[in-house]
């Protein structure tokens, strides 16, 4: 009878724990393809991912992707096997919650690595993309485009980064240009990066002592984009450190009703008739 109530109480434990992961696994998909798909959370993501050989956080947004998915199919098993007492499939379920806990734990480590890394080093890399890169190189054009227009800035520090620039010498043929057109204000059915229509038709042609702030975003990228994506960074790392706290408290529940249901009489009494019959 004692028993009997262990394992019962061990089994509510069980479907508690599934609750939570189901409604957790739910809100954590939901939250990365979120984080994925936003057009203006996804620049975070982009400008990760060009970071040389450093997309940390683009790939703990990913291993948060596949571990919402492993939840899910943890719940199930889980359900199954306790209403089931089916011990292999425990097993495996805590295998997963193994793999499971590894991987977000990892996620919240590469979340804050690259929170120190923008922390120390944001500025010189922007301001390399928008002065050499910026025009040069498609990808490097089209990210800095993509931030312009969804931050309201323009250029790194401040919308003269473009002085001198390869941009301004090589595409202000006849007529100079200070700024690119992603720096001017936007009519509202434009979207980056290809399809931009200022305002101003003539806003790039303003010198910088002359820009009117109704038609140029003159503040610099540096300080919005770092902000940025450090909420991006701690963003990550919290839903990252939460799912590996209850995968751990999952995992816990999942032993505790393995080992109860190992160790209960009528158990023993399955294996011993099955090993007799064979």
């Amino acid at each position: 009878m004692v028993s009997r109530l262990s394992i019962s109480c061990m089994k509510a434990w069980s479907f508690f724990a599934c609750s939570l992961l189901f409604i957790y696994g739910m809100l954590l998909l939901g939250v990365c393809l979120w984080i994925q798909l936003d057009p203006r959370r996804r620049v975070a993501l982009d400008y990760v991912s060009y970071h040389e050989d450093d997309p940390l956080l683009k790939t703990a947004v990913t291993m948060l992707t596949a571990c919402s998915a492993v939840s899910i199919l943890v719940v199930i098993l889980g359900c199954f096997a306790s209403c089931k007492n089916a011990l292999c499939i425990i097993g495996f379920n805590s295998f997963l919650l193994v793999l499971a806990m590894t991987a977000t734990m990892i996620a919240t480590f590469l979340a804050i690595a690259f929170f120190d890394k923008v922390a120390n080093g944001m500025d010189g890399y922007l301001y390399d993309l928008v002065h050499r890169r910026y025009g040069r190189e498609q990808w490097a054009t089209n990210l800095v485009d993509t931030v312009q227009f969804y931050h309201k800035c323009c250029g790194s520090n401040s919308s003269r980064d473009y002085l001198f620039s390869y941009w301004q010498i090589t595409h202000s043929p006849g007529m100079v240009h200070y700024v690119p057109i992603s720096c001017c204000t936007q009519r509202q059915n434009t979207y980056p990066p290809y399809n931009l229509h200022p305002i101003d038709e003539r806003c790039q042609e303003f010198p910088y002592d002359k820009q009117l702030p109704s038609a140029i975003h003159a503040q610099g990228c540096q300080q919005k984009v770092t902000g940025w994506i450090i909420e991006n960074c701690w963003l990550i790392a919290a839903l990252a450190f939460t799912a590996s706290l209850l995968y751990a408290f999952a995992l816990i529940a999942e032993v505790k009703l393995f080992r109860r249901l190992f160790n209960a009489p009528t158990m023993h009494e399955t294996y011993a008739t099955q090993f007799a019959t064979k």
